[in-house]
């Protein structure tokens, strides 16, 4: 009696943590209120700002001649970070004002 080889075949119903984490992420994106809409647009803007700086240096650095587009790239992308950066307190900051209108009600008769 001999045996008969069993041959495997993938199980193509798993799905990986990355594509769990990228439909997670993408579900918080459009289905966000308006008010959470401008919180995540000004904390994108923040995160790009503090990444502007080593981005333009980079690309000053590949762009141009090495020493001088490293310094102008540099100079830059602190501009645009700082300016992105207060952009991003501005938009976090004047969304979370009609977000606390609208949670007040409900959280000041537990701190009363």
């Amino acid at each position: 009696m001999a045996l008969r080889r069993v041959r495997t075949v993938p199980d193509t119903r798993r799905v990986s943590g990355t594509a769990r984490l990228i439909v997670f992420v993408a579900g918080l994106l459009l289905a966000a209120t308006p008010a959470h809409a401008d919180i995540i647009r000004g904390v994108t803007k923040i995160i790009g700002g503090v990444l502007a700086l080593p981005m333009s240096a980079l690309a000053g650095t590949l762009n141009g001649p090495p020493v001088i587009g490293t310094l102008v790239g540099a100079v830059s992308g602190v501009f645009n970070g700082v300016g992105m950066v207060l952009g991003g307190v501005l938009d976090v900051a004047s969304s979370a004002i009609p977000l606390a209108k609208a949670v007040a009600p409900y959280v000041l008769p537990f701190i009363l």
